[in-house]
């Protein structure tokens, strides 16, 4: 989403959202440029709650002046007739709702092309695969939004003996986890996604359907790194593959736990990304093909000029002989 589309859906003039910007820490400039994700939710906390803010005072102001008038009426022993007291009533809650719902909509329009509304919480977290003691097969199941009995087919497809109502190991749940992401490659998510972002000397950043850096695929999962509480010892050197995660000052569970479809590959070394993102893989060989790509072309918001598209990804089996 562009600055000049933000400002639009909000009813605001693009210099005030420049401004705030740029209050923000961001170093935007052009109407014209593609707002990241972090830029969003920050905007959105600090503009709309300032509509809110003027609105309550607007409404409280109005509520004043009418409980005034209906004060005066009483002190002169005017009669109200109760019909009209009534539906003034209904016709001010109906007022004050419609706001309120008009304001909740622009909101929502920010976030046209999110997959998860910042608000929403309950269903972001629905979709983080949360390990706890003690959790069951059966809990596992419905965490990942499965059946308990295809969860049991496929831990006995490793080798354990198993039910649905029994506990499962934090490494055993991790694999089940790891099998149902494969399905996004199943089902040929990645095919014509092109690369959005690239910075040379730092990494290059793909996996979201829509190339704007603002999509992903319908589920969040648990961010593996260290500030997190999960070990994870394989470091940002050049090669390594990375999911890629809202980011926040401070951390909140919300942005620890946002990764989804999109990852980067490091394109130099980058250690000091240990621990606050998830490294999952390296490369073996195409290194060549890194550099290429790293290297290209790229306007203000670090997207190619020209569409650099991956071809797809697929999982290969490697059998010791």
């Amino acid at each position: 989403m562009s600055i000049e589309d933000y400002a639009l859906e909000l009813g605001v003039d693009t210099k005030t959202v420049i401004s705030k910007l740029k209050e923000l820490g961001f170093k935007y400039n052009n109407d014209k440029d593609i707002l990241d994700d972090e830029a969003i939710i920050m905007l959105d906390n600090e503009l709309t709650s300032e509509k809110e803010n003027n609105l309550t005072e607007e409404l409280a102001s109005k509520f004043e002046l009418e409980d005034r008038a209906e004060e005066a009426a009483l002190a002169y022993n005017i009669e109200l007739d109760e019909e009209v007291k009534v539906k003034e009533k209904i016709k001010k809650k109906d007022s004050n709702k419609q706001s309120n719902d008009d304001l909740s909509q622009k909101k929502k329009n920010i976030y046209k092309n999110k997959s998860k509304l910042q608000s929403n919480k309950e269903e972001v977290l629905s979709n983080v695969v949360l390990y706890k003691e003690g959790m069951s097969v059966s809990d596992l199941a419905t965490a990942i939004g499965v059946s308990a009995s295809d969860v049991v087919k496929k831990l006995i497809g490793m080798g354990l003996m198993i039910s649905s109502s029994q506990a499962i190991s934090f490494d055993d749940a991790s694999v089940v986890v790891l099998e149902y992401n494969k399905e996004l490659v199943k089902e040929k998510f990645y095919d014509g996604i092109i690369f959005h972002r690239v910075i040379s000397d730092f990494m290059i950043q793909t996996g979201d359907p829509t190339g704007t850096g603002m999509g992903g695929s319908e589920k969040e999962i648990k961010g593996e790194f260290k500030i997190n509480g999960v070990e994870n010892n394989l470091s940002h050197v050049r090669g390594v593959l990375s999911m890629a995660r809202r980011g926040s000052n401070p951390e909140t569970e919300d942005t620890m736990n946002s990764a989804s479809s999109q990852f980067f590959i490091v394109h130099k070394d980058s250690d000091f990304l240990d621990g606050n993102y998830a490294a999952f893989g390296k490369l073996l060989n195409g290194y060549d093909i890194l550099d290429k790509i790293a290297t290209t072309t790229t306007d203000q918001n670090d997207k190619p000029l020209d569409d650099i598209k991956m071809n797809g990804i697929r999982f290969v089996t490697l059998y010791e002989e």
